[in-house]
């Protein structure tokens, strides 16, 4: 059972729930769907998994080597703030270019919420430790949320409902794992559901 959590830790990674939202709307969302090539669309999926899933782990790998994480998985929540600040950084960049390429919409303020989590994160983690993967899952829950029940795009819905049994996963293998307490998993939640559709609603 150990080994199942652990598996379901690093398949709903904060990184990869990111990447997983954008992709779906990129792929399935109806606008995006048709706004853009197959060809493009699977061009930009790259590109940002580029930017936003390689280049931090990049980043992650680099500070082990040189010995400033004691870990990958960055088990000490202060070594975790420095770290959380590059990934931000790299991920307002990439929103960035987006708004500058005309590539703006859903994609680019989830990225743009994200990116606010992360760095609400790093500011946090300071002094309280708290799930980045839950913040993440409530961040892709807040997504398909606002997708279905605000945009009211009723072929969405199906993708809300596997977001939430993704953030039910994640929360109880992070429990199992003792790699948080439950108030740690309900903040990260209520963290990255509020921040995201927050954002989302802003814009």
């Amino acid at each position: 059972m150990k080994y199942l959590a652990w598996f379901f830790s690093v398949l709903f990674h904060p990184l990869i729930l990111l990447n997983l939202g954008i992709s779906v709307l990129l792929l399935f969302h109806p606008y995006y769907n048709s706004k853009y090539y197959d060809e493009q669309l699977v061009t930009l999926v790259i590109y940002m998994a580029v930017n936003t899933l390689v280049m931090p782990l990049l980043v992650i790998v680099l500070l082990k080597r040189f010995k400033y994480l004691d870990s990958y998985t960055i088990a000490t929540h202060k070594q975790r703030t420095f770290p959380y600040i590059i990934i931000a950084v790299l991920m307002a960049v990439t929103a960035y270019q987006l708004y500058n390429n005309e590539m703006g919409g859903l994609p680019m303020y989830f990225l743009i919420g994200s990116t606010i989590c992360l760095f609400l994160n790093a500011i946090i983690t300071l002094k309280f430790g708290i799930s980045s993967h839950t913040i993440a899952a409530g961040g892709l829950v807040a997504l398909m949320f606002y997708v279905t029940a605000i945009q009211h795009i009723a072929q969405m819905e199906y993708y809300l409902v596997i977001s939430i049994l993704i953030a039910g996963i994640t929360g109880s293998s992070r429990l199992y794992l003792n790699a948080h307490t439950t108030k740690q998993i309900y903040w990260g939640y209520l963290l990255g559901f509020g921040v995201v559709i927050a954002t989302l609603s802003l814009f």
